[in-house]
């Protein structure tokens, strides 16, 4: 991803094309028979179609989302360590329910997290003698 002024793009792992953020970003309802609701949000290339997976949603991650925003804007107009507080709550909340569906739903649909992938190619690196 790049940021040309105020505007970021981004740039196809397939086809290289460069297009703002606004044309990638997608979603679609997940295919999956663990829940319903769930939507899948990613990255889909305008001219080539493909498409690279971000995370999960579902209603009750959307509106832990939109309790984040009411919080936040609650502490920027009252400015009380109580609204710090509720805000702190409300992002710590949501935190803990997504992180709790995205590894649940990946494992139900095979997928494997990039941060684990990440983890296995640092781990699994060769030591080199002196």
């Amino acid at each position: 991803m790049k940021e040309k002024g105020k505007e970021t793009t981004v740039s196809c792992v397939e086809c290289r094309a460069e297009h703002p953020l606004e044309e990638f970003y997608s979603q679609r309802q997940a295919i999956t028979d663990v829940e319903s609701g769930v939507t899948e949000i990613g990255l889909l290339c305008p001219d080539c179609g493909r498409w690279v997976h971000a995370f999960y949603q579902t209603p009750h991650t959307k509106r832990l989302a939109a309790s984040i925003t009411r919080a936040k804007y609650l502490m920027n107009k009252n400015r009380t360590e109580r609204s710090l507080k509720a805000y702190r709550r409300a992002v710590q909340k949501y935190q803990e329910a997504f992180d709790e569906l995205q590894a649940r739903l990946r494992i139900k649909v095979g997928m494997v997290s990039p941060t684990e992938t990440l983890g296995r190619m640092v781990v699994d690196i060769p030591k080199v003698d002196d």
